[in-house]
């Protein structure tokens, strides 16, 4: 039995951009809830490269992948920030420098 190679990829990449739809429809639920923990406490937070790039590149979220999500917060707000990150399960993906006194 032949199988038609075309239909094969064709799944395949259905399926990959399913994959990328909810992970990107995933991170933007996340960035929406980490954004009303900081400014629920007056932490001023900005967003770029993942849903906020692929919104504001493509007007649709889902057609850019993305594996974490990443934030600006001022250096006088990082112990009540990476204390909300904490709380929510969240962790740093590098070493941050001691904030400025």
């Amino acid at each position: 039995m032949l199988v038609d190679a075309s239909e094969v990829v064709k799944a395949r990449l259905r399926q990959r951009a399913g994959d990328c739809a909810r992970s990107a429809f995933r991170h933007a639920e996340e960035l929406l809830r980490l954004a009303a923990r900081f400014c629920a406490i007056d932490v001023d937070v900005i967003s770029y490269k993942g849903p906020v790039l692929a919104q504001l590149a493509y007007a649709n979220i889902a057609l850019r992948d993305s594996a974490d999500l990443d934030l600006l917060i001022d250096p006088a707000s990082l112990p009540d920030a990476t204390s909300i990150l904490g709380e929510c399960g969240d962790t740093q993906a590098h070493e941050l420098p001691p904030a400025p006194p």
